[in-house]
């Protein structure tokens, strides 16, 4: 009864948002028709399967702020329309005049809202996050996962590019680069966008088919660590969600999306060639963030500012280190095991690393 109550005051809710939405959508092309014409030039999205250090290697690209912007998480809940943005940027700053009263006050609920989530993840509002939520405004984010673990069209959206309908893709991706425009409408009409998603793994080629000049990245993290830090943070989320899960279901599901986001770039790899998508493995980004983005810089032809080196030479110096360690006997799940599941994968991986070279 409770999981039921749950969900339904959360369709009830989640329904009168959408469609304030829709609503402020729409007219954005009566009001700022000309966001349509907005270039996406040389969008950069990170990838990878959950826990591979996404967020630290998306905040220090970030620092770079005179080349990229991002999507904060106010903007992509709350604010997906041009319209929606101004009037919180206004609200803001009538806020700013009064001495932050509203800001400081939101920070406190925050801080109270959040503090569960944030032992696993930091999350704010007023932060930049995952850009995968602006799916969730057409009921089509993989993030519903937590919600209908066994629902089929839910689990399509792992594997978005291999088994959803041509028609379906692309009418996502449309609205997907139409965010982005209205985005840099606003915010960026002289930077690149940056987007950084685990769920964009499954839609790689989509990607690349909507944005032809766009820059692919995969976090690749070993299975021995990514494996055991995602199933709690998979039992964290359907908890959360109040979904019936059994520690089995959990372990099923996580190692169904592993199985497909480890093995998927790869085959886009061996079809496309090296160019198609550049890998940042893990150790090389914790244990020099400016060599590895230096690294990509020269790859991709970016030129980076000086300020922005001297911010990675000082980043360079605080080595990000987890607290979190995380048990592999409540799932009845061993070391040995991930090993044997993954074998094949971390040889393909150390075999790019070779490739790459």
């Amino acid at each position: 009864m409770e999981r039921f109550l749950f969900k339904t005051i959360l369709l009830i809710i989640a329904t009168g948002i959408e469609i304030c939405h829709w609503l402020f959508l729409g007219i954005d092309h009566l009001f700022f028709p000309s966001f349509r014409n907005m270039p996406v030039e040389k969008a950069l999205f990170i990838t990878g399967m959950p826990r591979t250090g996404s967020s630290y290697f998306f905040n220090a690209l970030l620092a770079d702020s005179e080349r990229f912007t991002a999507m904060k998480l106010w903007e992509i809940l709350f604010a997906p329309s041009i319209i929606q943005k101004k009037l919180l940027l206004g609200i803001r700053k009538m806020d700013r005049r009064f001495g932050n009263r509203l800001y400081k006050k939101w920070v406190r609920i925050e801080q109270k809202i959040f503090k569960e989530v944030g032992a696993i993840h930091p999350l704010s509002l007023l932060q930049a996050e995952e850009d995968e939520f602006l799916f969730l405004h057409r009921g089509k984010s993989a993030s519903f996962l937590f919600l209908f673990p066994r629902s089929r069209s839910v689990l399509r959206l792992v594997e978005f590019d291999e088994s959803l309908p041509l028609q379906k893709k692309s009418s996502l991706m449309r609205y997907y680069r139409k965010c982005i425009q209205r985005h840099l409408y606003v915010f960026g009409k002289d930077r690149q966008y940056l987007a950084k998603s685990a769920s964009h793994t499954p839609r790689l080629l989509s990607l690349k088919e909507t944005f032809p000049d766009c820059h692919l990245v995969y976090l690749y993290r070993s299975p021995m660590q990514v494996i055991p830090s995602t199933l709690n943070l998979f039992r964290f989320n359907f908890r959360t969600f109040h979904s019936r899960c059994t520690v089995t279901d959990i372990k099923d599901i996580t190692f169904q999306l592993a199985d497909r986001w480890y093995s998927y770039p790869l085959l886009l790899l061996k079809d496309y060639g090296p160019d198609f998508l550049y890998i940042v493995r893990f150790d090389e980004m914790t244990g020099n963030i400016r060599h590895a983005i230096e690294n990509m810089y020269r790859s991709f032809q970016f030129h980076p500012g000086e300020a922005y080196l001297l911010y990675l030479e000082r980043v360079s110096k605080e080595i990000p280190v987890s607290p979190n360690r995380y048990s592999l006997s409540e799932f009845s799940l061993s070391e040995s095991e991930i090993r044997e599941s993954y074998q094949d994968v971390m040889l393909a991986y150390d075999e790019q690393e070779i490739f790459c070279s």
